[in-house]
């Protein structure tokens, strides 16, 4: 039932959902996924797991919590069946930030397609229940370029191997400086993949070379811009140099330039320094 505001009995508002309600709404897929992804991480040398727990003060709370029995390091792995997930892909972003804040990096475990694939770490297993149940993406591999889907060889195949190799940093959730596509679609591409730490260096290696390339060639255009303003400043100074003063500007002589610049003829020196129709030669 509602509950009255302050001001007066005319306004209402909904009491807080209570978390049962939303178990109690849980399809039974959703909830073997759950277990599916407990079993998963107790399967991990020194690693347990817990279904529904929650952080200080509630600010968020884990489908499942897995936490390391040796350092206390805590990863929570989300059960998330909705086509457009809660509130969006933007609400999905928001609940794993406020996660991160308390120090609990999260995965996002999905069935099927869906809108907000890679919006957040994100790993899509198949309908098949059990923790052996096969994983169809996630992992990403940065060949040259650009990311690419993890051949079916280089991946893990399994449930209970992928979240293994993300508790064990085989894996690691990253933001991709350019989106992933594993197709011509207009979908959206990933912005978050699963990867090794090593494709994670070749994505900032291939950056920072590109970098570099962009610097050395923007070095070279001013260069190569200053050095045609010194020639142009030469050329202009022979100019000055011609019998009739005032560079040729009142007509120029036949008398060739001097210096380096003597293999150009005056007019190619007016032409280059001068507007078209600035000057004319005299005959």
């Amino acid at each position: 039932m509602p509950e009255a505001l302050a001001d007066g009995p005319a306004l209402l508002r909904p009491r807080p959902r209570r978390p049962e309600c939303s178990l109690r709404e849980e399809t039974e897929q959703h909830r073997q996924l759950k277990r599916d992804l407990a079993e998963c991480c107790r399967r991990v040398p020194g690693w347990t797991a817990e279904l529904e727990q929650a952080g200080p003060e509630r600010a968020w709370r884990a489908d499942v919590l897995a936490t390391h029995t040796a350092t206390g390091r805590r990863y929570a792995f989300e059960a998330q069946l909705s086509t457009t997930g809660i509130d969006g892909p933007r609400g999905l972003t928001e609940r794993t930030a406020r996660m991160a804040e308390a120090g609990v990096p999260a995965a996002w475990v999905t069935t099927g397609s869906r809108a907000w694939l890679g919006a957040v770490p994100t790993i899509q297993a198949d309908t098949q229940p059990g923790p052996s149940r096969p994983v169809r993406a996630g992992h990403w591999t940065y060949l040259i370029s650009s990311w690419t889907p993890a051949a079916e060889n280089r991946s893990p195949g399994k449930l209970t191997d992928f979240v293994s190799a993300v508790l064990t940093g085989e894996l690691v959730a990253h933001r991709v400086i350019r989106p992933a596509r594993d197709d011509w679609s207009t979908r959206p591409g990933w912005s978050w993949v699963w990867a090794t730490p090593k494709d994670v260096a070749e994505e900032a290696g291939y950056v920072e070379r590109q970098a570099y390339e962009a610097r050395e060639a923007e070095e070279a255009r001013r260069q190569a811009e200053a050095e045609e303003q010194r020639r142009l400043a030469a050329l202009s100074a022979d100019c000055d140099r011609v019998p009739g003063g005032d560079g040729g500007r009142s007509g120029p002589s036949r008398s060739r330039p001097t210096g380096k610049y003597k293999d150009f003829n005056e007019f190619e020196i007016l032409a280059r320094i001068w507007p078209a129709g600035a000057w004319m030669p005299q005959e």
